[in-house]
């Protein structure tokens, strides 16, 4: 357990904070207002692939920049959970405020920002992007997607995050549902969330469920023809069988373009060759064409912008940890 009370001094304080949320969620640069009243609590669940991080604090404003991406190697989800308080989040271009018993998605290892003015209670489950992909269809696509936490499924997500929450806190054998505490308790609770992310998709604000259903057709296109580098609006609105202001208008509700979505399928279909020690022979202007990219340049480009990293940089560390 990490605390920080009002005795310290403040710069004590920010220091020994700022380490514990790099330590657990990675570098970023951390502001904290009043540091001289600030207040904060980390307890951590789980040394396995998934773990339980329930962060309380007075305020706080996280902000993970490409700079500090640029360092990380694994891809890492999180799933939080605003226990008490209002808190927001911001990652991809997307926005939401997160009130008590709301969850969301947050690519831990790209840039974000968190922030919460007032006391707020966050129980966060991080994982790895290979096992969160068990659970749920393209990750991505939820990030920053405000969940309530109701019905059935809900309530007993959030009372077995919150048990295992109160575990870590007193370091007993058992949650307070009679879980235990084993990775498996983990592994339920993300499996859990992860359905009711999905669920939430389907019914996301501003799409109907024939929206929605049109919006999983559109991204399945996309996720299999992103390497057709003449994929775009109009061969998009044919394969689905509506007109082109019709596709655009769809996209527009989601939230989103045509073209970053064809652009984000494309990035994913080369970070993935990328990773691939099978194409390591291939030259990166090869991968770029595979990907759908008609520019090398451009390729590199927007890789960069997306990842923190060039194409080649990427290549090198992945390769190297395997």
């Amino acid at each position: 357990m990490v605390r920080v009370d009002l005795g310290l001094e403040p710069g004590r304080k920010r220091q020994i904070w700022q380490d514990a949320i790099a330590w657990h969620f990675g570098e970023a640069d951390l502001s904290i207002r009043r540091p001289d009243r600030f207040t904060g609590r980390i307890v951590a669940l789980g040394d396995g692939p998934i773990r339980l991080v329930e962060v309380e604090s007075d305020n706080e404003l996280g902000v993970r920049t490409r700079r500090h991406a640029a360092h990380q190697r694994d891809e890492v989800f999180v799933v939080a959970l605003v226990n008490r308080g209002r808190v927001a989040f911001e990652q991809r271009g997307r926005s939401c405020l997160l009130t008590d018993g709301m969850a969301t998605l947050f690519a831990a290892s790209e840039p974000y920002e968190i922030r919460h003015d007032d006391p707020a209670d966050v129980i966060n489950l991080t994982a790895p992007a290979s096992l969160l992909e068990a659970f749920l269809r393209r990750p991505h696509d939820h990030v920053c997607r405000a969940v309530a936490m109701r019905g059935l499924v809900g309530r007993v997500s959030r009372d077995l995050l919150v048990g295992l929450a109160g575990t870590a806190r007193t370091g007993g054998p058992m949650a307070a549902d009679g879980a235990s505490l084993s990775p498996a308790s983990l592994r339920l609770a993300l499996a859990s969330i992860a359905v009711l992310l999905e669920e939430g998709a389907e019914a996301q604000p501003g799409l109907s469920p024939r929206q929605a259903a049109m919006m999983r057709r559109c991204r399945e296109i996309i996720a299999a023809s992103a390497g057709d580098p003449d994929l775009g609006p109009t061969q998009l609105a044919q394969r689905m069988g509506v007109s082109v202001r019709c596709l655009h208008g769809l996209f527009h509700a989601a939230g989103t373009t045509v073209c970053d979505g064809v652009l984000e399928a494309r990035l994913e279909r080369s970070l993935q060759a990328l990773g691939n020690p099978g194409l390591a022979h291939l030259r990166l202007k090869e991968i770029a064409f595979a990907s759908g990219f008609a520019n090398p340049s451009v390729f590199a480009a927007q890789f960069k912008r997306r990842y923190g990293k060039t194409p080649g940089e990427m290549r090198r560390d992945l390769l190297a940890a395997r």
